[in-house]
Protein backbone atom coordinates (compact mmCIF):
# COMPACT_ATOMS: atom_id res chain seq x y z
CA UNK A 1 0.00 0.00 0.00
CA UNK A 2 2.79 2.43 0.93
CA UNK A 3 4.68 1.62 -2.28
CA UNK A 4 1.60 2.27 -4.37
CA UNK A 5 1.06 5.66 -2.69
CA UNK A 6 4.69 6.69 -3.23
CA UNK A 7 4.63 5.72 -6.90
CA UNK A 8 1.35 7.58 -7.51
CA UNK A 9 2.68 10.67 -5.69
CA UNK A 10 5.91 10.58 -7.71
CA UNK A 11 3.93 10.26 -10.95
CA UNK A 12 1.73 13.20 -9.96
CA UNK A 13 4.72 15.41 -9.14
CA UNK A 14 6.33 14.61 -12.51
CA UNK A 15 3.23 15.81 -14.36
CA UNK A 16 2.04 19.32 -15.13
CA UNK A 17 -0.21 19.54 -12.06
CA UNK A 18 2.62 18.51 -9.75
CA UNK A 19 4.86 21.34 -10.90
CA UNK A 20 2.00 23.81 -10.41
CA UNK A 21 1.43 22.56 -6.85
CA UNK A 22 5.11 22.87 -5.99
CA UNK A 23 5.23 26.42 -7.39
CA UNK A 24 2.06 27.41 -5.50
CA UNK A 25 3.38 25.99 -2.22
CA UNK A 26 6.69 27.80 -2.75
CA UNK A 27 4.97 31.15 -3.42
CA UNK A 28 2.77 30.72 -0.33
CA UNK A 29 5.87 29.99 1.76
CA UNK A 30 7.63 33.11 0.48
CA UNK A 31 4.53 35.22 1.21
CA UNK A 32 4.33 33.86 4.75
CA UNK A 33 7.99 34.69 5.37
CA UNK A 34 7.46 38.19 3.98
CA UNK A 35 4.36 38.74 6.16
CA UNK A 36 6.18 37.56 9.28
CA UNK A 37 8.77 40.31 8.73
CA UNK A 38 6.12 43.02 8.24
CA UNK A 39 3.78 42.14 11.10
CA UNK A 40 4.86 43.56 14.49
CA UNK A 41 6.32 41.25 17.09
CA UNK A 42 5.01 41.13 20.65
CA UNK A 43 7.33 43.83 22.00
CA UNK A 44 6.80 46.15 24.97
CA UNK A 45 6.20 49.51 23.37
CA UNK A 46 5.41 52.89 24.88
CA UNK A 47 1.74 52.25 24.11
CA UNK A 48 1.64 48.97 26.06
CA UNK A 49 3.55 50.61 28.92
CA UNK A 50 0.90 53.36 29.04
CA UNK A 51 -1.85 50.74 29.13
CA UNK A 52 -0.01 48.93 31.92
CA UNK A 53 0.32 52.21 33.86
CA UNK A 54 -3.35 53.12 33.40
CA UNK A 55 -4.41 49.67 34.55
CA UNK A 56 -2.07 49.97 37.53
CA UNK A 57 -3.62 53.33 38.53
CA UNK A 58 -7.18 51.99 38.19
CA UNK A 59 -6.42 48.92 40.27
CA UNK A 60 -4.60 50.95 42.92
CA UNK A 61 -7.43 53.49 43.18
CA UNK A 62 -10.05 50.73 43.49
CA UNK A 63 -8.11 48.94 46.22
CA UNK A 64 -7.43 52.16 48.12
CA UNK A 65 -11.08 53.25 47.86
CA UNK A 66 -12.19 49.92 49.30
CA UNK A 67 -9.65 50.11 52.13
CA UNK A 68 -10.21 53.77 53.03
CA UNK A 69 -14.01 53.39 53.01
CA UNK A 70 -13.68 50.81 55.80
CA UNK A 71 -11.94 53.27 58.14
CA UNK A 72 -14.25 54.41 60.93
CA UNK A 73 -15.92 57.73 60.15
CA UNK A 74 -14.96 57.94 56.47
CA UNK A 75 -18.27 57.04 54.82
CA UNK A 76 -18.51 57.07 51.03
CA UNK A 77 -15.22 58.04 49.44
CA UNK A 78 -13.32 58.42 46.23
CA UNK A 79 -9.52 58.12 45.81
CA UNK A 80 -7.36 59.63 43.07
CA UNK A 81 -3.69 58.68 42.62
CA UNK A 82 -1.08 60.47 40.53
CA UNK A 83 2.24 58.90 39.56
CA UNK A 84 5.71 60.38 39.06
CA UNK A 85 6.61 57.93 36.30
CA UNK A 86 5.34 54.88 34.48
CA UNK A 87 6.36 51.25 34.68
CA UNK A 88 10.11 50.79 34.21
CA UNK A 89 11.63 47.66 32.74
CA UNK A 90 15.15 46.66 33.78
CA UNK A 91 17.00 44.42 31.34
CA UNK A 92 20.07 42.28 31.92
CA UNK A 93 23.17 43.78 30.39
CA UNK A 94 26.85 43.12 30.10
CA UNK A 95 29.56 45.73 30.35
CA UNK A 96 32.94 45.56 28.69
CA UNK A 97 35.63 47.91 29.91
CA UNK A 98 39.09 48.44 28.61
CA UNK A 99 41.94 50.87 29.00
CA UNK A 100 44.37 52.11 26.42
CA UNK A 101 47.71 53.51 27.59
CA UNK A 102 49.79 55.84 25.42
CA UNK A 103 53.20 57.25 26.08
CA UNK A 104 54.03 60.65 24.65
CA UNK A 105 57.51 61.73 25.70
CA UNK A 106 57.58 61.69 29.50
CA UNK A 107 53.79 61.60 29.97
CA UNK A 108 51.62 58.54 30.18
CA UNK A 109 47.99 59.00 29.18
CA UNK A 110 45.14 56.60 29.71
CA UNK A 111 41.89 56.34 27.72
CA UNK A 112 39.07 54.26 29.16
CA UNK A 113 36.61 52.51 26.88
CA UNK A 114 33.26 51.31 28.30
CA UNK A 115 30.72 49.40 26.25
CA UNK A 116 27.37 48.27 27.62
CA UNK A 117 24.95 46.03 25.73
CA UNK A 118 21.62 44.40 26.58
CA UNK A 119 21.53 40.61 26.69
CA UNK A 120 19.09 39.27 24.09
CA UNK A 121 17.17 36.00 24.22
CA UNK A 122 15.29 34.34 21.40
CA UNK A 123 11.54 33.97 21.88
CA UNK A 124 8.66 32.98 19.62
CA UNK A 125 8.38 36.63 18.53
CA UNK A 126 12.10 37.03 17.76
CA UNK A 127 14.88 38.46 19.88
CA UNK A 128 13.98 40.41 23.04
CA UNK A 129 15.94 41.86 25.93
CA UNK A 130 16.29 39.59 28.97
CA UNK A 131 13.92 41.19 31.51
CA UNK A 132 15.37 41.21 35.02
CA UNK A 133 12.62 43.10 36.82
CA UNK A 134 9.64 45.35 36.32
CA UNK A 135 9.58 48.40 38.61
CA UNK A 136 6.15 49.70 39.52
CA UNK A 137 5.51 53.44 39.24
CA UNK A 138 6.26 55.82 42.12
CA UNK A 139 3.24 57.51 43.70
CA UNK A 140 3.41 61.30 43.46
CA UNK A 141 0.27 62.18 45.40
CA UNK A 142 -3.11 60.97 46.64
CA UNK A 143 -6.40 62.82 47.07
CA UNK A 144 -9.23 61.33 49.12
CA UNK A 145 -12.68 62.90 48.97
CA UNK A 146 -14.93 61.41 51.64
CA UNK A 147 -18.03 62.24 53.68
CA UNK A 148 -16.08 62.31 56.95
CA UNK A 149 -13.18 64.31 55.49
CA UNK A 150 -14.10 67.42 57.49
CA UNK A 151 -13.23 65.72 60.79
CA UNK A 152 -9.55 66.11 61.79
CA UNK A 153 -9.48 62.65 63.43
CA UNK A 154 -10.76 60.97 60.26
CA UNK A 155 -8.28 62.95 58.15
CA UNK A 156 -5.40 61.78 60.33
CA UNK A 157 -6.55 58.13 60.21
CA UNK A 158 -6.83 58.19 56.42
CA UNK A 159 -3.52 60.02 56.01
CA UNK A 160 -1.71 57.56 58.31
CA UNK A 161 -3.18 54.56 56.48
CA UNK A 162 -2.24 55.86 53.04
CA UNK A 163 1.28 56.86 54.13
CA UNK A 164 1.83 53.35 55.46
CA UNK A 165 0.41 51.57 52.42
CA UNK A 166 2.01 53.73 49.73
CA UNK A 167 5.25 54.65 51.53
CA UNK A 168 4.73 58.38 50.91
CA UNK A 169 5.02 61.36 53.23
CA UNK A 170 1.91 62.93 54.74
CA UNK A 171 2.49 66.02 52.56
CA UNK A 172 1.61 63.90 49.53
CA UNK A 173 -1.80 62.91 50.92
CA UNK A 174 -4.79 65.25 50.85
CA UNK A 175 -8.04 64.32 52.61
CA UNK A 176 -11.08 66.57 52.09
CA UNK A 177 -14.79 66.48 52.84
CA UNK A 178 -17.11 65.49 50.03
CA UNK A 179 -20.78 66.07 49.41
CA UNK A 180 -21.70 62.37 49.30
CA UNK A 181 -22.43 62.20 45.55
Amino acid sequence: MYKRFVTKAAAFLKGKNGVRCIVIVGVIGILLIFLSEILPAGEKTAETATVDTDAYIRTLEERLTETVSRIDGVGACRVMVTLENGVKYVYASEEKTGSDYKTEGDTLSRADDNEQSVILVQTDQGYEGLLVTELQPTVKGVVVVCEGGGDAVVQERVRAALCAVLNVTDKRVCVVAGNGK
